[in-house]
């Protein structure tokens, strides 16, 4: 009914031998648990003279059965030059068999049309315009007030009558007619 999962310090941890050393108490570790994950964390100082904090993380996630994660018990074991942490895991279904490896592959995508990758809008840099399609594209005006209101004239320019909105040729055909003799 039982599942043990065993952490030998010295080997699964990348600060070697020194990593037993600096591992004092089954404190130092925290073992989560939910039903298809089990996560063991460990914070150590490191043994080395800076004394820098360490975390290490191991997720297994989804584990291939389910558990029962209230149950979980992590021991400490072994002498203090060689420890490794065992986290007996408790099956939900007991008379099912549990070997091979502890967690479950993850379903491989479908091939389908939905999930088949977008391709890149045009324009941009994945997916450039082609020089005929540069070519295409309107040009932007020389003068540098193209953008703004009809009414707006910069100083020391005067719109000419083919630059000024027909409105506005209108209103001031209709003033000269009106102060003419």
């Amino acid at each position: 009914p039982t599942v043990l999962v065993m952490l030998d310090l010295n080997e699964h941890l990348p600060i070697g031998d020194d990593a037993s050393a600096a591992v004092t108490s089954l404190r130092q570790f925290r073992v989560t648990c939910q039903e298809k994950a089990v996560e063991i964390q460990l914070r150590l100082r490191s043994p080395d003279a800076n004394g820098r904090v360490m975390h290490f993380i191991l997720r297994l996630d989804p584990l291939s059965r389910e558990i029962i994660p209230e149950d979980t018990v992590p021991r400490l074991r072994g002498k203090e030059t060689k420890r490794r942490l065992e986290v007996k895991l408790f099956k939900r279904e007991k008379d099912q068999k549990w070997f091979g490896d502890l967690v479950a592959e993850l379903p491989k995508p479908e091939k389908n049309e939905k999930h088949r990758k977008v391709a890149a809008p045009k324009g941009s840099l994945l997916n450039p315009l082609s020089p005929e399609e540069i070519a295409k594209l309107p040009k932007p005006g020389t003068t540098s007030s193209d953008n703004r209101p009809s009414s707006f004239a910069p100083e020391g320019r005067q719109r000419s009558l083919s630059e000024r909105p027909e409105n506005e040729c209108l209103a001031e055909s209709k003033e000269v007619r009106r102060n003419s003799p």
